[in-house]
């Protein structure tokens, strides 16, 4: 089960790979199956034809990790990856609970290991809307599993991506 949840007793959304029917290659798509949107600061923003025309978008941070965020529109879902070619421990075996704090606001879920290429890292569906939300209104994301090993990502600029992001994704059903 993959799920993103926030830590709350109000709140919790629960999403199914196997109900979803897709796996890492629906939300992973190869950059051949994408159609460039626009750039926002320095984040790419695309249109995923793999993926029923979801939109997403891309960024490479200084220390070499490749932050992507997509929307799954067939599915009212999105998911977080985040790649690096140093993670070279990640294989695709790999599951585990990994927390998402932006300091006031603790989410938590099940992260997939991936592997694109030379590429190693993991991803988390959600289908809470308020994910999406708080990443766009904060200044930072720590990410941590149970291994212990933080990644933490400035987030200067996610909002006026995440905007195009969803005026992307808006153009996609015209």
């Amino acid at each position: 089960m993959v799920e993103i949840f926030r830590m709350t007793v109000r709140f919790h959304t629960t999403v199914l790979v196997a109900l979803l029917g897709i796996g890492a290659s629906g939300a992973l798509s190869a950059e051949e199956n994408r159609k460039h949107w626009g750039d926002v600061g320095e984040w790419g923003v695309f249109v995923d034809m793999e993926n029923n025309n979801g939109c997403l978008i891309e960024k490479e941070f200084p220390d070499g990790t490749l932050v992507r965020i997509g929307k799954l529109p067939v599915q009212h879902a999105g998911y977080f990856t985040a790649l690096n070619k140093a993670w070279t421990h990640i294989d695709t075996t790999m599951k585990d609970q990994y927390y998402f704090d932006f300091g006031d606001v603790l989410f938590a879920g099940e992260v997939v290991g991936v592997v694109e290429g030379e590429w190693h890292g993991g991803y988390a569906f959600f289908n809470n809307p308020e994910f999406l939300q708080d990443l766009g209104a904060k200044t930072q994301i720590t990410i941590e599993g149970t291994r212990r090993i933080p990644l933490s990502v400035e987030l200067k600029g996610t909002q006026h991506a995440i905007a195009e992001l969803e005026r992307c994704q808006a153009a996609q059903k015209s």
